[in-house]
């Protein structure tokens, strides 16, 4: 079957050729309206993934939307590339590496792709980093935010506030699922989320519990928090109100 290269040369594919995979991991394409409009208004600019199944037939490795907002626009052609796959293990890793070249994924959902990609499917984190186009270290900071449990992190994805990376590193930095919540929950009444204010709530969950003593200044109205750490050295807090100091004791049992 001859192929049409497109203006960059890569070559195009009947869409009669082409088939989804039944098992790819994306099972709802979601509303492809934007989609359909950039493509009627530019083309197709990303090709998709096939890998070769029969004489002239192809089954979609990545693109299953693009695939669908073009057949939906009634065209007949796509760009393509072949890939060749040598095994289930090979597509499943092409189809997630395609997928972190996605925009619209979470940095959670980024990170546990990549874990999958390192556990089961045996890549190097500097391969991996090659791969997506990313430093090491770039990586290594992705994977650690698997340590934000679950719930927390659907409320985080649902919540109005926009979360960077960098703070959610700082929620990732606490080990306890109930202090993690609590460091975001407080974040939340403080208004906005910074990485400050989230750095600011991971040492109080730290360090709040381990004040041996209280120096009460100005008649009782603020106080100064004084904790030891693990080398037996003793350190101060920062000044701050004794009623609020009093109140977060309280809640904290």
């Amino acid at each position: 079957m001859a192929s049409q290269p497109t203006t960059n040369g890569i070559p195009k594919l009947p869409l009669s050729a082409l088939e989804p995979d039944p098992n790819q991991p994306r099972k709802d394409l979601g509303d492809l309206t934007d989609l359909m409009a950039s493509i009627g208004k530019h083309g197709v600019i990303q090709p998709v993934i096939v890998s070769q199944i029969g004489e002239n037939r192809f089954r979609i490795i990545a693109g299953h939307r693009r695939f669908e907002a073009v057949r939906r626009l009634g065209h007949e052609l796509i760009p393509a590339i072949v890939r060749t796959v040598k095994s289930a293990q090979d597509l499943a890793a092409i189809q997630l590496i395609e997928n972190l070249h996605r925009e619209d994924l979470t940095p959670f959902e980024v990170a546990e792709a990549m874990h999958e990609l390192i556990t089961q499917h045996g890549m190097k984190q500097i391969e991996l980093a090659k791969e997506l186009g990313k430093s090491p270290a770039a990586v290594n900071q992705l994977l650690r935010l698997r340590a934000v449990c679950e719930p927390l992190r659907r409320e985080i994805h649902t919540s109005e506030h926009r979360v960077s990376q960098s703070l959610l590193l700082e929620i990732a930095k606490v080990a306890n699922p109930a202090e993690q919540f609590r460091a975001w929950r407080e974040l939340v009444e403080e208004g906005k989320p910074t990485v400050r204010k989230a750095n600011r709530a991971r040492r109080r969950g730290a360090y709040g519990k381990r004040y041996d003593d209280l120096i009460v200044e100005d008649e009782g109205l603020k106080v100064m928090v004084r904790w030891k750490t693990g080398n037996g050295h003793t350190r101060d807090w920062a000044l701050v109100k004794a009623t609020e100091l009093l109140k977060k004791t309280a809640q904290s049992g």
